[in-house]
């Protein structure tokens, strides 16, 4: 590894050291410049705070707010804090994200949005400037068109599609990956170069690359899914950069090319030896990639499962269709890098209308992407063996293998677009706009001037939209509005925006927001959930009541405990103790885990009767159940207490402090108890504990 970095070094050296003071000039303003731009862009995001998925990955997340959680159990949970294995995880296995996220959490002392949000502009600045590095080797050491170099990294830098990597918190995963692959492929770049520059071991030069890049592709993957094709953008790269030496060997074998024998078999051995190292080196990197597959498919161990309303096209039956359906969503990927007005936080529901027949207007549009990449293919056959057909190579390797796994081609996934997953694929699409730049300056050289003030007013309009959407990240109402906007029909947006009014207490609006929810989408369980809280703060019980039992209707065994505990609370505070005796016998019967907070609500119902005796037996069942909670066990001696067993009250306090977890609530009902007979027992018991 030393001896490739040694080899790597001298290739840069050398080329460092043959450049002008004005190109040093040059490449210092371009990098500035780039800095400045990815800063400017995204400097609103720093007084964010956490939003939508922030809570879940990090707030809620002891993986990362617990600095006491083992390191280990950081590699067997997902993204979330949930075990991996368990049938509720996402199967988003990202330990490296999270060592950075709680490495963080360690360094600011605290959660605090400020220094994360920082963090993450410091880390979109970094990758920015990696772009300005990756298309230069594009470009090559030539001076020609450095403006197109500095406007793709530009472009990079101030996309406005960048603003949900950016403005929110988990968008780390996408910026460090990025950031692996990025630095695992200028290293792959610079071993090829030390390759051609350089004599010596060869075959240990390969070798040591292979393994650098290896590391950093599974640094790039346990960051997040999409870095497993690190090694295929840098397979592909090696293909493009490398097929004149295939090209010209096919010929050079072929028995009719006229050349002489001596040169003939010279030259067939040079590029035989690179054509050696080329399959050497995609076999290798082929082989580590399939490793890695495996070990991440074996991790999940099974599929992870998704709602029909998380991802609906991926769910139409007809094959034909869901391929059309699919082509239209590449289409709206694309179009989203185009023209970045059109962006939304949660893309899911019936944001984008299924498309049920191909005779659709917009399977037009589905067409048209596959257009564009035909048109692009044909570019690089028409230039093949040139520079320009590199260069578009190389964008459209950059803008398609990245998405690949996020495109449904190989197997579901959990949303219908994410933009987040456009972080990187997003490099391809700003080199194709540079390319376009550079083609129509040489194409029309009198109008480079209006050329360049098109690419810096483009530049200056992207800053503006990227402004305008990180405001809409500084908040989560305004977020959500700003959804409803773009997709009208995404009840999910709609349940958000009441979850936050009914958080501030704001009863009335979200139960406006809660009843439009269930009117886009009538079997969003937790939507009639919400209704049946807001009516329930609203002290309307008997409508409370309508709303839970709806819920518990149409609610999956797997989500109807919360429902049924809420409905019973509603029948209780209707006086209705029958039918609440029966919903509590039900979760019994049906949530044998949570059976131990089922008997003590059967307890109160008892109590409330008049049925003291029955209460006392639910209590200590539920004691048997679980004897490290105290609640039922301070039922149980307050009860006794009152009763004037006075014996049997002390008697059950002793057992049960040696039984629970946390005495303090126990202790002090049993002080309370005690405060004004003076009892031995809660003076000095107490003290003891």
């Amino acid at each position: 590894m030393k001896y490739l970095m040694k080899d790597v070094k001298d290739s840069k050296l050398d080329y460092l050291m043959n450049l002008s003071r004005k190109a040093w000039t040059i490449w210092i303003l371009y990098i500035i410049l780039v800095t400045t731009l990815a800063f400017v862009a995204n400097i609103v995001t720093i007084n964010g705070t956490f939003i939508f998925d922030d809570r879940e990955a990090l707030v809620k997340n002891a993986d990362v707010n617990n600095l006491r959680t083992p390191i280990t159990s950081l590699f067997v949970h997902d993204f979330w804090g949930k075990n991996i294995s368990s049938p509720e995880s996402h199967k988003s296995y990202r330990p490296i994200t999270i060592i950075a996220l709680r490495l963080q959490h360690h360094l600011f002392g605290s959660l605090n949005p400020k220094s994360f949000h920082k963090f993450n502009i410091g880390l979109h600045v970094l990758n920015s400037l990696m772009c300005l590095g990756v298309t230069a080797t594009i470009w090559g050491k030539t001076e020609k068109h450095k403006e197109g170099i500095l406007l793709a990294s530009s472009l990079f830098a101030v996309h406005p599609i960048h603003t949900e990597t950016v403005a929110s918190v988990v968008g780390q995963a996408d910026m460090l990956y990025t950031m692996f692959s990025l630095l695992g492929f200028l290293i792959y770049h610079y071993g090829l170069m030390a390759n051609k520059n350089n004599k010596g071991n060869t075959f240990l030069r390969n070798v040591n690359c292979l393994l650098v890049v290896s590391m950093l592709t599974v640094l790039s993957t346990f960051s997040k899914e999409q870095g497993i094709t690190t090694m295929v953008i840098c397979s592909l790269y090696d293909i493009v950069l490398h097929q004149s030496e295939i090209t010209s060997s096919f010929r050079q074998i072929w028995p009719n090319v006229k050349y002489s024998t001596k040169v003939k078999t010279k030259r067939i051995k040079e590029n035989l030896v690179t054509i050696f190292y080329l399959l050497f080196r995609i076999f290798f990197m082929v082989a580590i990639t399939l490793l890695l597959l495996t070990f991440r498919l074996k991790l999940m161990i099974k599929q992870p499962v998704f709602n029909k309303e998380d991802n609906p096209h991926s769910f139409v039956d007809n094959f034909l269709l869901r391929v059309v359906n699919y082509s239209y969503i590449y289409w709206l990927n694309t179009w989203l890098l185009l023209d970045p007005w059109w962006l939304c936080c949660d893309w899911s529901y019936d944001c984008i209308p299924i498309l049920n027949s191909p005779w659709n207007f917009r399977t037009l549009a589905a067409l048209s992407f596959w257009i564009l990449i035909v048109m692009m293919s044909y570019r690089i056959l028409l230039f093949r063996n040139t520079s320009m057909a590199r260069k578009i190579s190389l964008s459209l390797i950059f803008w398609i293998v990245p998405f690949t796994p996020a495109s449904n081609m190989f197997f579901r996934v959990g949303f219908v677009i994410a933009e987040r997953n456009l972080y990187l694929p997003s490099l391809g699409f700003c080199i194709a706009i540079s390319l376009g730049f550079c083609i129509l300056r040489e194409s029309h050289p009198h109008r480079s001037q209006i050329l360049k003030t098109a690419a810096v007013c483009l530049t200056f309009v992207f800053i503006v939209r990227s402004h305008q959407r990180n405001k809409d990240w500084l908040d989560g109402k305004r977020l959500f509005h700003s959804g409803l906007k773009v997709c009208p029909n995404n009840a999910k947006l709609y349940f958000n925006i009441a979850v936050g009014y009914l958080h501030h207490k704001e009863y009335k609006s979200a139960k406006n927001y809660f009843s439009e929810t269930v009117r886009k989408y009538p079997e969003f369980v937790s939507a009639y959930t919400g209704l049946g809280q807001c009516y329930m703060n609203l002290e309307n019980y008997t409508k409370a009541e309508y709303y839970y039992q709806i819920a518990t209707n149409i609610s999956s065994q797997m989500d109807r405990e919360d429902v049924l505990w809420n409905l019973c609370y509603v029948k209780f505070k209707l006086k209705k103790m029958e039918e609440a005796e029966h919903c509590i016998n039900t979760l019994i019967h049906n949530y044998p885990l949570s059976a131990y907070k089922a008997y003590y609500g059967l307890a109160e119902i008892y109590y409330y009767n008049g049925e003291k005796q029955k209460a006392l037996q639910a209590w200590m069942k539920a004691i048997e159940l679980n004897s490290t909670d105290s609640a039922a066990w301070e039922s149980v001696v307050a009860y006794l207490h009152h009763l004037n067993r006075r014996k049997e009250s002390e008697e059950v306090f002793l057992r049960a402090l040696n039984h629970v977890t946390e005495p303090t609530s126990l202790q002090n009902i049993w002080a309370r108890l005690h405060q004004k007979e003076h009892h031995p027992l809660g003076e000095s018991r107490l003290k003891k504990r």
